[in-house]
């Protein structure tokens, strides 16, 4: 599982925690079973003006059918000043405090805001005293303004944006301030201290049993229109029946093409299909395998984006100690390329000159598992992410 990335905190003094989580929903969704959950949590603390910015990964739509996705944000804020009245008469003080949130989410379309202000208090502050127009010093104020306090969005039919190997980042901006309302002219001095603590939870459902026997299964982008689709089958029987599923939102698949089984010289069998691409920006496939007995399985959900001229392709997948990379690049590229473990442990690195392609053995033995591959275009720096899976 990739790991949470902490972009940035423009200024000097913050934390961040990062937590991840997993737990079931009791629901029973369209798929027809309980839903399961995926939760990512991150503690930020902050001076109540701090800019913030982090990546939470996508949903890998291999898992399962991602139904629905909960982002939430629980605030505390903590609120000091002090008050000096400069005027040399008496007056009254209004004092309001306030907070403003703005989640910018690159999955959604509009930010995630939240405002809350309340009057604090009224004070009478008499005339200087004992230093001509220093005004009378009101005791240092502390007191919480917000104390886990729920900002929260629910996005339920607009998941395509969160399906993916890659990342969704967030932009979180908050505004904490104190106001004043007096006719007097007066001096304020305030501090702040905020904890928010941010979730992202995917709300999916279990993909049935998956077909293990179906291997090197591939999308691969042909010229600006097409998309060629290929797998292999071990132990390949008669009677069985495939099935490529298609999906532009990674939840509702739409059978596009039927094959019957065809058992090769070794008991293998090896099909591919090309399919015209248009309309949404990502799509995803995936096989539906069903036995003679009526009994079916998936394969694992592929995606290709329609946007991207470029994608990478893994063979052999699964793998046991080795793994081939297709960068498919018209253009010969210098590539650094990484392989991670679920948990985001890097787990080794190679570096490939004047190549559309490379073998990689693996450097010790891995355990089974999937594992990820990110490859970086030297010279534009652009990343590109696919999975594999261990036996």
């Amino acid at each position: 599982m990739k790991p949470v990335k902490f972009i940035n905190s423009f200024t000097s003094i913050g934390f961040l925690c990062i937590c991840l989580l997993f737990s079931s929903f009791q629901a029973k969704p369209q798929c027809g079973v309980t839903l399961q959950s995926k939760s990512y949590s991150i503690l930020l603390n902050g001076t109540g003006n701090n800019l913030w910015g982090f990546s939470i990964p996508q949903f890998d739509p291999s898992i399962g059918t991602l139904v629905a996705v909960n982002i939430q944000s629980i605030v505390s804020v903590n609120v000091k000043f002090n008050l000096y009245n400069l005027s040399t008469n008496a007056d009254n003080f209004t004092v309001a405090t306030g907070r403003n949130d703005v989640i910018t989410v690159s999955a959604l379309g509009t930010p995630i805001t939240n405002s809350f202000s309340q009057n604090h208090a009224i004070y009478n502050l008499q005339v200087a005293q004992d230093t001509v127009g220093a005004g009378t010093v009101l005791a240092p104020q502390f007191f919480p303004l917000l104390d886990n306090y729920k900002i929260s969005d629910s996005v339920v039919t607009s998941v395509a944006n969160f399906l993916g190997n890659n990342y969704v980042s967030f932009n979180y901006q908050p505004q904490t301030y104190v106001s004043v309302t007096s006719g007097s002219s007066y001096n304020l001095n305030n501090t702040f201290s905020d904890t928010m603590k941010i979730s992202l939870t995917y709300y999916y459902c279990t993909q049935n049993v998956l077909a293990t026997d179906i291997t090197n299964f591939s999308v691969i982008k042909q010229g600006a229109s097409d998309a060629r689709i290929s797998w292999q089958v071990e132990n390949e029987t008669a009677g069985r029946n495939y099935q490529i599923e298609e999906s532009t939102d990674g939840k509702t698949f739409n059978n596009i093409a039927s094959f019957e089984s065809v058992i090769e010289s070794n008991n293998s069998g090896n099909y591919q299909y090309t399919t015209p691409i248009n309309g949404a920006p990502i799509l995803y496939f995936r096989i539906k395998e069903t036995d003679a007995d009526g009994n079916y399985k998936y394969s694992e959900v592929k995606t290709i984006d329609i946007e991207n001229n470029s994608t990478m392709v893994l063979s052999p997948n699964p793998s046991a100690s080795f793994i081939n990379v297709l960068f498919n690049q018209q253009e010969i590229k210098n590539w650094d390329v990484e392989i991670y473990a679920s948990d985001g442990r890097l787990i080794q690195k190679n570096y490939f000159l004047n190549s559309n392609n490379a073998h990689i053995s693996f450097a010790k033995s891995m355990a089974a598992g999937v594992y990820f591959i990110r490859a970086v275009d030297q010279q534009s720096q652009k990343k590109y992410t696919s999975s594999f899976v261990v036996r």
